[in-house]
């Protein structure tokens, strides 16, 4: 079949909701990589999030990421299907190879991590990433969550190179009170040491 009746079918196919038949004119490669192949791909996706089917709904993404086609509202959409999912391996797939890698993403991913009480996962995500955000309530977010679930909360929250100043009054009021009722000392005085200015 050519790329105009692949086209046909699989648009029709989607009006019937019969997602395996439009993801099959898609299996051409020649097809997909059209014009046409991509608009498919993209009217499979959106019918795919209609009817909430998640899994197709991420292989039309990969399949529109794989021609490089996606806009950045796309990416979120994409993104919240996956932390829907819970697909935290191709979440974190993805960010490797530099996608879904925005502060706001990174923090909304942690922070999915810490609802679902997936500590030893939030752990080692806090522990490898920097994400510089441009929002105070956001930064403030990310140390929130450094706070609390870091193996050493003290000394990571007292590495973070804080961008927004009111977040350094936030240190010194919320966090190291959080420090000293927990007993820890040595965490409190390396907050407080890391703004020995105010």
């Amino acid at each position: 079949p050519g790329v105009q009746c692949r086209s046909e079918v699989g648009n029709y196919a989607l009006k019937l909701n019969k997602l395996d038949i439009a993801r099959a004119q898609l299996s051409d490669p020649k097809f997909r990589h059209s014009k046409e192949g991509q608009q498919l791909a993209d009217n499979y996706t959106q019918r795919a999030i209609f009817l909430q089917q998640w899994g197709a709904a991420d292989q039309g993404f990969a399949l529109l990421d794989s021609g490089a086609t996606l806009s950045d509202a796309q990416y979120q959409q994409w993104f919240a299907i996956l932390l829907h999912m819970q697909r935290d391996q191709r979440i974190l797939d993805l960010q490797s190879q530099g996608v879904m890698n925005s502060a706001g993403m990174q923090l909304a991913y942690a922070q999915s991590l810490a609802e679902r009480n997936a500590l030893t996962q939030l752990r080692r995500y806090l522990a490898n990433r920097k994400p510089v955000f441009d929002s105070a309530i956001e930064e403030r977010n990310w140390m929130r969550l450094l706070a609390t679930y870091s193996q050493e909360p003290g000394h990571t929250v007292a590495g973070w190179s804080v961008k927004h100043p009111e977040n350094k009054q936030y240190v010194l009021s919320t966090l190291v009170p959080i420090r000293i009722q927990k007993g820890d000392w040595k965490g409190a005085n390396e907050l407080l040491n890391t703004f020995p200015e105010m």
